[in-house]
C-alpha cells in the first residue's frame, strides 16, 4: 500500500508532497501539521503518533502552583525531586491535556509558548475571570486564521495559548 492510501481523505496530496520532500532510503518522515492525522513512516509501516507534552521552565514552586493549580485549574499529577532540596519536576493536567513544569536548568527554556485545544473557551474564560487574580486578566481574540484565542502568560514568561476552532 502507498502510504498516502492510508491517510484520511483530504490530505493525501499534501502528505505525498511533503513526503517526496523529506523521505530518503529507508529514513522516517514525520508528517506536516496540515496532515491533522500525524503519521511517521517507518519500516514500511504507518505508525500513529500520540501526545505531545509540553516541558515548561518554572523557577519558584510557590508561584507555579498558584498560577496552574489555582488559577488555571489543573491538578498534580505527580511531584519528583532527585532529593530533598533538588529542582522539582511537576507532573499537571486538566482533563486530557498534561504539561510538566520543571525547575531543572537543562530540561528548557523559559519563554517557550504552547497552543491547547478546548472546546469551550467562553466557559473556561468566565471560569479564570471569576477568580480575579491579580497578574492575569486574558481575554478572546478573533484569529485571522479562524480560531478563538486566549492566551496567558506564567510568572516565568512561557505563553499558553488556549484555542477554540471558530465555526465548531
Amino acid at each position: 500500500m502507498h502510504a498516502a492510501e492510508a491517510l484520511p481523505t483530504g490530505c493525501q496530496q499534501t502528505c505525498v508532497l511533503e513526503l517526496a520532500g523529506t523521505l530518503s532510503g529507508g529514513v522516517a518522515a514525520t508528517l506536516g501539521v496540515r496532515c491533522y492525522s500525524a503519521f511517521a513512516i517507518a519500516g514500511g509501516k504507518l505508525m500513529k503518533l500520540g501526545k505531545t507534552t509540553p516541558i515548561l521552565r518554572i523557577f519558584d514552586e510557590g508561584k507555579a502552583k498558584a498560577f496552574y493549580l489555582d488559577f488555571l485549574g489543573f491538578r498534580i499529577d505527580f511531584e519528583h525531586r532527585f532529593e530533598d532540596e533538588a529542582p522539582l519536576y511537576l507532573g499537571i493536567s486538566r482533563g486530557t491535556c498534561a504539561v510538566h513544569l520543571s525547575e531543572h536548568h537543562g530540561d528548557c527554556c523559559p519563554g517557550a509558548a504552547v497552543r491547547i485545544e478546548t472546546d469551550d473557551l467562553n466557559s473556561y474564560h468566565r471560569e479564570l475571570a471569576g477568580k480575579q487574580y491579580k497578574y492575569n486578566r486574558p481575554g478572546i481574540h478573533e484569529m485571522p486564521w479562524g480560531s478563538r484565542d486566549m492566551t496567558v502568560i506564567d510568572p516565568f514568561g512561557n505563553k499558553l495559548t488556549f484555542t477554540e476552532a471558530s465555526g465548531t
